[in-house]
């Protein structure tokens, strides 16, 4: 008796291990970069994951390094976004300059660059939308 439980429940794991790996997602990571490490440097990444050829879930996340750059947020772009590819904007301050006390001497300059993640795994970048 106890040998045909442990059976049965190698059988019922052994059938959850199939379905589990027939419908496996997969995550991608495309990342773009802009100026000069420690000095005014930012890195945007888009992680996105696909599932029986459908993009089901995506998060965007910025680095920064330096002084005259400020990560100013990534935001899903809703209206371009589809089961076959998620869209994000990602805002970038770049200063010349100095900041002191709050007050900017000099200018700033804020970009916004935009990454789509595909169902297929492709990427696209579009620089200063």
């Amino acid at each position: 008796m106890k040998g045909k439980f442990v059976l049965g429940v190698l059988s019922v794991m052994m059938a959850f291990s199939f379905a589990t790996s027939a419908s496996a997602a997969t995550a991608y990571v495309k990342a773009s970069e802009r100026g000069v490490k420690n000095l005014a440097w930012s890195e945007s990444k888009l992680i996105w994951k696909v599932d029986s050829g459908r993009v089901t879930a995506s998060d965007g996340y910025q680095d920064q390094s330096g002084f005259f750059v400020r990560n100013k947020g990534a935001s899903k772009v809703t209206s371009l976004s589809s089961s076959t590819q998620h869209a994000w904007n990602y805002k970038n301050e770049f200063l010349a300059g100095a900041q002191i006390g709050g007050v900017t001497l000099g200018f700033t300059r804020t970009i916004t660059d935009r990454i789509i993640g595909y169902s297929t795994g492709d990427a696209d970048f579009e620089w200063d939308i």
